[in-house]
């Protein structure tokens, strides 16, 4: 007797749950919203301007019936917009996979006030936040009275970044002073050695006096 007062309790628990799921699933059913499906992890979805929800987000979202603008974005992604119309009580499925655009930025120096250069075109200050498109690029980063540094990579859309650049002092020549080419970015953005020659007694001017330097001079740093 006390086994089928069990077997009773359980079957009366497992109508009263099937019970309680389907009034659950009745009621959804009911309600007016949109589901939106989605591989681009951490995008924001937006409707008509208000934020609603971060993906992955499996939940029904609540509208009313009508005309709805859905955004969906994330940095180093294309932006997409879609226009809904909605019916009372009834759901609309969006399947919106986002499409990479560029790699996200942090870029820090020693120096203040560094200038970044994109492919030899100025991109921004430092230090930098922002979005740099995908792709070849070379990044250089400069500042008066030191050796550029730059590097040269391939971009990934939709990636994360975070680099420092240690930039060095340019090394002191004589008679230069503040104003002199010596002490330019692009002066010292040469790696290596550099050869002069080829012409005899060739003059390199300054801001100062011009200085003669004999042919086939190397300088090293």
């Amino acid at each position: 007797m006390r086994v089928k007062n069990i077997l009773v309790s359980i079957v009366m628990v497992s109508v009263f749950l099937g019970m309680s799921l389907d009034a659950e699933a009745r009621r959804k059913k009911s309600m007016t919203g949109v589901f939106i499906e989605s591989l681009t992890q951490g995008a924001k979805v937006y409707v008509d301007g208000q934020f609603k929800a971060d993906l992955p987000y499996e939940d029904l979202i609540l509208l009313s019936p009508g005309r709805h603008v859905v955004k969906v974005t994330r940095r180093g992604y294309a932006t997409r917009t879609e226009v809904i119309t909605l019916r009372k009580g009834r759901q609309e499925y969006l399947e919106i996979d986002l499409l990479p655009t560029a790699g996200i930025f942090k870029i820090e120096t020693n120096v203040e006030g560094a200038r970044l250069l994109l492919d030899g075109k100025p991109f921004g200050v430092l230090p930098f936040d922002g979005d740099i498109p995908m792709g070849r690029h070379v990044l250089t980063v400069v500042a008066d009275g030191y050796i550029a540094a730059e590097r040269g990579m391939e971009i990934q859309g939709g990636k994360d970044y975070e680099m420092r650049f240690e930039l060095r002092l340019a090394p002191p020549m004589a008679a230069a002073d503040a104003d002199s080419f010596y002490t330019k970015w692009w002066f010292w953005t040469v790696t290596g050695a550099v050869v002069v020659g080829g012409v005899t007694g060739a003059v390199l001017l300054t801001g100062d006096k011009p200085t003669t330097m004999t042919p086939h001079t190397t300088l090293e740093f």
